[in-house]
């Protein structure tokens, strides 16, 4: 990732959620200003956050 860019949301979910719901983590905090830099994109974010994980799980 470049210093100034964002992460990349399915890269960094598939990465990390699969180990740590076999930890048995049941709750997760994700931080938007990692993934989006633009406030207008909140709402659009926030879906692809649910149907990302509604789709690994």
């Amino acid at each position: 990732m470049p210093a100034t860019g964002t992460a990349d949301l399915d890269t960094t979910l598939e990465a990390l959620l699969p180990m740590r719901v076999e930890q048995g983590c049941d709750l997760v905090a994700i931080k938007p200003a990692c993934f989006i830099d633009d406030p207008d994109e909140m709402a659009g974010f926030c879906r692809a956050v649910v149907d990302r994980i509604d789709a690994m799980f």
